[in-house]
């Protein structure tokens, strides 16, 4: 039986999971939830397995219908929710009855929500993953990359939900001030600057090929605020600002290698561009660095005109962080 009816997808929805990480050779891009911290989240709080699909919704502007009592999260970006027009607490469970109408306002920071159920939806798998790929056309409620639209019912998988590693503790009344006050005012505060003048710090460990580079251009790489540029997407954030200074004819005559989400290509023009989720597998320009995993999730909140600053950071703090979260997410 279905259990929500899509009554208006926003500005664009996309069924969303820890994509494909396996499929690198075939040339498929790992995909998934750009938002990586605000998805584990969603689905840590329902106590689901850390890869259940959920619905990645850009913007807000989202609307459904419940069709059978469920239990659904919303985490990411800081859009109102309502049920049935009264206001609601993100970044919690709620418990929701049929005829019931959940809506998700427009982002007033950050930029993606994250809507999970108890459970996951029931969505065709492709490659190990249901992620939607619109560029390879694989993925989403009809196996075939297309975002959701008004009028589908999404189902619920069957099956125990509860995860054998989920703290009992976000499933009691206190859940919201709880995590509300604890992780998602803080995290959006880092992934969205209250003000103009505030920048998102983004930590970066130097890649082999930093040594291209001049200390001016090192320099001005991380001294600088640059601005996340409206052309960006899931496959890379573009960044404005003052270019490096090296010669980029020349540097960019090296063989196309291997990439990876969160990899910061410096263009011919000068500028850096990350790598996103959806990024292809094999690029030609030149590197000056990578997001680690947990840096690399902000990439998922920011809008067009936000302001980052780079920092250096090194492989082995990286990895400390990294593995705190998984141990915490249980994966």
């Amino acid at each position: 039986m279905s259990c929500l009816e899509v009554l208006s997808p926003g500005v664009r929805s996309l069924i969303q999971d820890c994509g494909r990480p396996n499929h690198k050779s075939l040339g498929v891009p790992l995909g998934g939830a750009f938002d990586g911290y605000s998805y584990r989240w969603a689905n840590h709080l329902l106590g689901n397995a850390p890869n259940r699909p959920t619905i990645e919704i850009d913007v807000g502007l989202a609307k459904f219908k419940v069709l059978k009592p469920i239990r659904v999260a919303i985490t990411g970006a800081q859009s109102r929710v309502l049920v049935d027009g009264e206001i609601a607490a993100s970044w919690s469970v709620l418990s929701l009855s049929p005829t019931q109408t959940l809506s998700i306002q427009p982002a007033r920071r950050g930029l993606r929500s994250y809507l999970a159920i108890e459970k996951g939806f029931d969505v065709p798998y492709q490659l190990d993953s249901a992620s939607t790929d619109p560029l390879l056309g694989i993925g989403g409620t009809s196996a075939n990359g297309n975002p959701l639209m008004k009028g589908e019912r999404l189902r619920q998988q069957r099956g125990c939900a509860r995860s054998q590693n989920t703290d009992q503790r976000f499933a009691t009344s206190k859940t919201p001030q709880w995590v509300s006050s604890r992780f998602a005012l803080n995290y959006l505060l880092q992934t969205h600057p209250a003000s103009e003048s505030d920048c998102v710090r983004l930590m970066v460990v130097p890649c082999y090929q930093v040594d291209k580079y001049s200390d001016a251009s090192l320099k001005a790489f991380t001294e600088q605020k640059f601005e996340v540029s409206k052309d960006s997407n899931r496959m890379g954030i573009r960044l404005l600002g003052t270019r490096l200074f090296d010669n980029h004819a020349t540097a960019t005559k090296i063989i196309s290698e291997g990439v990876v989400p969160g990899a910061i290509q410096i263009m011919p023009n000068g500028l850096p561009t990350i790598l996103g989720v959806d990024a292809q597998t094999i690029g030609g320009y030149p590197k000056i660095g990578v997001l680690p995993q947990v840096s690399r999730w902000t990439l998922g909140q920011l809008a067009p005109g936000t302001k980052v600053r780079f920092e250096w950071t090194s492989w082995q703090q990286s990895k400390h962080r990294s593995d705190q979260w998984r141990r915490f997410f249980g994966y």
